[in-house]
């Protein structure tokens, strides 16, 4: 069943869970662009993705992550100058509420003074059925200075291609094609062509996960300069000065 405008979004009792950040590094550059905000909690909400799990079965997973949303703009306003902020928003939340009048403007309004170091990433799991609600987003985005990614990417399909058609500022590549990059082949050859793609669609690459020194060097040969992963930093509660000598 295709996604209904009309559908009331129901209320999340709030959760004990908060922010935490992850820096991406721009090697070429040698600094840190920006960072992504990860949610995590205590006791039964230390999971994420068990949490989202659960959001989606009760009928929540707009309003939660609404409020995730919330919880990570609150650094905006300290967010060092020139940086960006990249947060998750899941399929069923960008086709339904961003637009004008629904629910996720509150929070661009409130801090339009920062929508120009926004990344809204859009995580996996899109119907294609829904792909026109997604595309008016992602325009409405735009209008208001945000950029849009792509999370997570790990394969080339149908799907995806149509979600490539609307340019995105950066595809993610995910972790999966990155772990043991320089053993695996068939690896290699899907993020030399998701490189030769965002290249010629003008998207800018980020690779996720990067753990060792040979996964950052075998992406930094294909061209891909924006890093994001342990090889640099957990994810902190702070955003962090410096990462091995990169501020």
């Amino acid at each position: 069943m295709a996604l209904s405008r009309k559908q009331p979004v129901k209320q999340y009792q709030k959760s004990p869970y908060f922010s935490v950040y992850q820096p991406i590094v721009d090697v070429r550059g040698k600094k840190v662009m920006g960072y992504e905000a990860l949610i995590r909690g205590k006791g039964k909400f230390k999971n994420p993705e068990e949490l989202f799990r659960q959001s989606y079965a009760d009928g929540l997973t707009i309003a939660l992550n609404l409020e995730c949303l919330n919880t990570a703009f609150q650094i905006l306003p300290s967010l060092p100058k020139g940086k960006r902020l990249f947060v998750n928003v899941e399929p069923i939340t960008l086709a339904r509420c961003f637009g004008s009048g629904r629910e996720a403007e509150f929070l661009l309004r409130r801090f339009d003074t920062f929508n120009n170091n926004v990344v809204i990433e859009m995580t996996e799991g899109m119907k294609v059925r829904d792909f026109n609600l997604v595309k008016k987003s992602v325009s409405y985005l735009r209008r208001h200075h945000c950029q849009f990614a792509v999370d997570d990417v790990v394969g080339i399909g149908s799907k995806l291609l149509k979600i490539l058609s609307l340019r995105p500022d950066y595809i993610k590549v995910g972790m999966a094609l990155i772990r043991n990059v320089t053993q695996n082949k068939f690896q290699q050859n899907l993020i030399k062509q998701l490189t030769e793609i965002g290249n010629e669609i003008g998207s800018i690459m980020i690779a996720e996960g990067v753990e060792r020194k040979e996964e950052l060097d075998y992406v930094k040969h294909l061209g891909i300069h924006l890093i994001q992963g342990y090889y640099f930093s957990k994810p902190k509660k702070i955003l962090p000065a410096s990462v091995r000598g990169y501020t």
